[in-house]
């Protein structure tokens, strides 16, 4: 009588650590993502042309270099806050992935310079557009994200061709408010 206590015990903290570990931001989010409603699209066709890709749902493989939490007024203007949002730098920069602080905490903070990731999100237009021409009218609303392996990301550019070094000054992010220095 005593053996099948135990075992009713342990079926049950197996079912209670399933269920916590299913209820865990991110854990269950990710395993239940689907990938399948995503198009892949390469970067040249994201940085040429954005607006083509205007609320379809995309995914493309790209380099990471940072992230802001200051953003442009036109940018605030459209609702997003620093205090609740992630501004990520990743190429191509004229499509900024903005990323919810609640959802993308911790993995992003985490993140090291450089790393590959493969990016899915819906592609939108500010509410506010910008004054200035040059600064981005669309983005890249973050639904989900996947680090990659470097030599995954080396064939993947190898392949493409569309990324650069991140720390080459004429393709790197210029912070906002300011002229670059070079």
């Amino acid at each position: 009588m005593k053996k099948g206590v135990n075992e009713l015990s342990a079926g049950a903290l197996m079912i209670g650590i399933v269920l916590f570990c299913t209820a865990l931001p991110g854990q269950g989010w990710a395993a239940s993502f689907n990938t399948d409603r995503y198009a892949p699209v390469k970067l040249t066709q994201l940085q040429a042309t954005p607006e083509e890709y205007k609320n379809d749902r995309v995914v493309f493989t790209t380099e990471y270099s940072g992230f802001e939490i200051r953003f442009p007024p036109y940018i605030e203007r459209s609702g997003f806050k620093p205090e609740q949002d992630f501004y990520l730098r990743v190429l191509p920069v004229n499509l900024p992935v903005m990323a919810g602080k609640k959802d993308f905490a911790d993995p992003i903070t985490e993140l090291p310079r450089g790393a590959g990731l493969r990016i899915y999100g819906k592609i939108k237009q500010f509410g506010s557009s910008p004054r200035d021409t040059r600064f981005p009218r669309y983005y890249l609303d973050l639904e989900h994200l996947e680090l990659i392996p470097a030599d995954a990301l080396k064939q993947e550019i190898d392949n493409e061709g569309a990324l650069k070094r991140p720390l080459d000054f004429r393709h790197r992010p210029r912070p906002f408010g300011g002229r670059g220095t070079r």
